[in-house]
């Protein structure tokens, strides 16, 4: 079996991996209604919110046209600056929103200037970006951009892909005043791809009243109505609320300010890593990510061949994504990794790097 060391699909725990096999109920059940609220409040926990939590069967891509199609009224000021805050751009342009872009350079972070200046126009009533750029390694700037928002532009919505960040980094969403934030479960959640979490504010919900044509799954008025009774309004992935029970558990008995600061320290032996051995950072310093590491492929070694020989060692490695694939190569370290596989990962990707030289 291949470790993983890309940037999702992660390591799932064979606890949490069992408790998907667990006996199936119906989705209407009072259990049902039971395990979804034990769940629910542990998700509220890690999040640091008292908003809603719906959970949908689908990838983080239908998420991103919930949002789009939700909470978008007059206008939805993208940040660009990576594969996937273009694709959310694009899925929101194709459900016919208006859609302003700040586009930055692959690698770069957006700065609180940048979007007060776009907003200051009066086209745009809600903010998207990608918290954590999964193609990049760029950290968003929560806080600085939060405290901007608040202060000059309270009645923009503040729309948050934290798809390869949230579980793995602390996002404090109702102190930040996160109008909406979702994430998939295969990366620092730990948990098999096909299902996503999306919180919501009140003031979202308020915009998703106002909003026609939001299609008929994703109308969150829907899940609205079904959340209050602790239910989903289409049958979900039953074995995935079963592991979202127990990583939940887990997750908040290894302790939040733990399991943060465990994804740091690895992020920080990541880095240092790259540096020590002649490799640079593809991310803007001071914005680097805290759960996977974009390597510029500085040393131009042969990123498929290291790659080849090191899944015939029992890894699974990143070759980079997109325009910038074999330019860089990233190294995951979320969800299950602990410093000591990251450690032995690192050390046999350095061998193999030196030996196909």
């Amino acid at each position: 079996m291949l470790e993983l060391f890309i940037p999702g699909p992660t390591n799932v725990d064979q606890n949490v991996a069992q408790s998907l096999t667990k006996p199936m109920t119906g989705h209407r059940a009072p259990e049902f209604s039971e395990l979804f609220a034990e769940v629910d409040q542990n998700l509220k926990k890690i999040l640091y919110t008292q908003n809603r939590v719906f959970q949908l069967t689908c990838a983080a891509t239908g998420a991103w046209e919930a949002v789009s199609r939700n909470f978008v009224g007059k206008g939805v000021l993208h940040v660009v600056n990576g594969a996937f805050s273009q694709r959310w751009a694009e899925i929101s342009e194709i459900c016919g929103k208006e859609v302003g872009v700040i586009e930055l350079p692959w690698g770069k972070a957006v700065k609180p200037e940048q979007i007060r200046e776009r907003l200051l126009t009066g086209k745009f009533d809600a903010v998207a970006l990608a918290h954590n750029e999964t193609s990049t390694g760029v950290l968003a700037n929560l806080e600085e951009i939060s405290s901007m928002l608040k202060r000059e532009f309270p009645d923009v919505l503040f729309l948050i892909d934290s798809v390869s960040s949230m579980a793995g980094v602390k996002i404090e969403i109702d102190k930040l005043g996160v109008d909406a934030c979702f994430a998939s479960l295969q990366k620092a959640w730990g948990l098999p791809s096909g299902y996503a979490l999306l919180c919501v504010s009140e003031n979202a919900m308020e915009r998703s009243r106002e909003q026609k044509n939001k299609g008929y799954y994703f109308d969150l008025e829907v899940y609205d109505k079904f959340y209050k009774k602790n239910q989903t309004p289409y049958t979900p992935s039953i074995p995935h609320i079963y592991g979202l029970q127990t990583q939940t558990k887990r997750i908040l008995e290894e302790g939040l300010d733990n399991r943060f600061k465990r994804h740091k320290s690895m992020a920080k032996f990541a880095r240092n890593w790259v540096l020590e051995n002649g490799f640079e950072l593809f991310s803007e310093e001071g914005y680097h990510s805290e759960t996977l590491t974009c390597v510029a492929n500085t040393r131009e070694i042969d990123i498929e061949k290291v790659a080849k020989v090191l899944k015939e060692k029992g890894y699974l490695f990143d070759k980079g994504y997109g325009k910038i694939k074999f330019k860089t190569f990233r190294i995951s370290h979320m969800g299950e990794t602990t410093q000591e596989r990251l450690e032995k990962f690192l050390k046999t990707l350095e061998e193999t790097i030196k030996a196909s030289n």
